[in-house]
């Protein structure tokens, strides 16, 4: 339990931590080519999926596991890349996150084989752990605000949307190799990027001084409340991403370019709602829960709608709307975890980001599965729409999705800067 009194001492440290401190471009940088790169790869296997089902000889539902795979252990790897952040820097973390992924995306480039892609993108899976908790913890050393955390979730958006969008584009029996090859060349871009960042030692908020075992993290009811909420919009806005690409290739009214498009802004939506949810937590927290509540309302419509297989007209509003309901909780959802836990702030945003991927590890392989059932793969955007409402329930009073404001607007104790 975290008194008053430390929460009194973390806010005056936060005001007196990293003065000076200002940082190049690279500095600036680094922190969302990391957050691009973890983006990419969440629906960069998603947006081709026939064209690899093709080439690897197997089924859409294996094509939707190599996906789960990666954040099967994305998922895993959240609080224990946090610990090592803490202990070894973001900087070092990162750069290993990235090492590994430009190994691990350069392998399933080699040949088409089932086998070699699963180890392949459970590797990956490290990787993007490491890689997306560092860069958070870069903010978090840069005094980054509520807004900032909401750009950098939008980045990692932006990334997934343009994935949806752009690979959909290349040749059917060149885009399996393609997938793999754009993740590897960004790992490689953001590895230099980072490692030519400064070598800063350890700045940033200080922490409490004796900080609870992460396991009381995990036994937090408010923590899972919240990261149930946050689980059911993200988790549902990438199940959408990855299928229904494939979804509205299969109907009447899209084309393979026209589906990638309106797959994208399932995604793409999240560039403006994830930063506009963290300004409203910011500046104005007594919004937030209304502000989610729209957000679930509108992934609810929106997949509703894409589940009949609409015009293409009607099937990019209700694209553009999934996309911006699922970027709404973002950042109220993270800044809440960070003031109910500032002993374990990283810890605390680990323990929603696994909850929302254990949704996309066990959603993933089953949507795939509804394509081989009546209605191609209608009956699971039905499922994940109940998904979002059912989330809706979760709003209670007694839920913080944004710290306190204090006189002149800002948070008490300066929370938003702890990621």
């Amino acid at each position: 339990m975290i008194t008053d009194a430390a929460r009194t001492a973390l806010a005056q440290g936060n005001r007196q931590s990293v003065a000076g401190s200002t940082g190049g471009s690279r500095e600036t940088l680094a922190p969302f080519v990391l957050s691009f790169v973890a983006g990419w790869l969440v629906s960069n296997v998603g947006a081709v999926a026939s064209p690899m089902a093709d080439a690897y000889g197997v089924s859409l539902a294996f094509v939707g596991a190599l996906t789960a795979a990666a954040v099967a252990t994305h998922a895993v790897m959240q609080i224990p890349s946090g610990r090592l952040v803490d202990r070894y820097g973001a900087r070092s973390v990162a750069i290993a996150g990235l090492s590994i992924l430009v190994a691990a995306d350069g392998v399933g480039t080699l040949a088409a084989e089932p086998a070699l892609a699963v180890v392949a993108r459970l590797a990956v899976g490290v990787g993007t752990a490491l890689s997306f908790v560092a860069g958070s913890d870069l903010l978090r050393a840069r005094r980054a605000r509520v807004l900032a955390q909401g750009m950098y979730g939008g980045c990692a958006m932006a990334a997934a949307g343009l994935a949806l969008a752009l690979l959909p584009q290349v040749a059917r029996d060149i885009a399996w190799r393609v997938s793999w090859l754009s993740a590897a060349g960004l790992a490689a871009f953001g590895l230099v990027v980072v490692a030519l960042s400064a070598a800063r030692g350890r700045v940033g908020p200080p922490r409490l001084p004796a900080p609870a075992h992460p396991a009381s993290v995990v036994r937090d009811a408010r923590l899972q409340r919240i990261g149930l909420v946050y689980a059911a919009s993200y988790g549902s806005s990438v199940l959408v991403g990855t299928w229904v690409v494939t979804f509205l290739e299969r109907g009447p009214h899209y084309s393979a370019a026209e589906a990638g498009a309106a797959g994208a802004l399932t995604l793409f939506g999240g560039i403006v709602s994830r930063p506009f949810g963290g300004w409203i937590a910011e500046r104005r927290p007594r919004l937030a829960r209304p502000a989610i509540a729209a957000g679930l309302l509108a992934g609810t419509a929106g997949t509703a709608v894409l589940a009949l297989g609409p015009p293409l007209a009607l099937g990019v509003v209700a694209a553009a709307t999934v996309g911006l309901g699922a970027g709404m909780p973002f950042g109220p959802v993270f800044s809440g975890a960070q003031h109910l836990r500032p002993d374990r702030p990283a810890v605390a945003v680990g323990f929603v980001n696994f909850l929302a991927n254990v949704v996309i590890v066990v959603g993933v392989p089953l949507f795939g599965l509804t394509f081989s059932l009546p209605g191609d793969g209608r009956l699971g955007l039905i499922v994940v729409a109940c998904t979002w409402a059912a989330a809706l329930s979760l709003l209670r009073p007694a839920a913080v999705f944004a710290p306190t404001p204090a006189p002149g607007g800002r948070a008490v104790g300066d929370v938003g800067a702890h990621r």
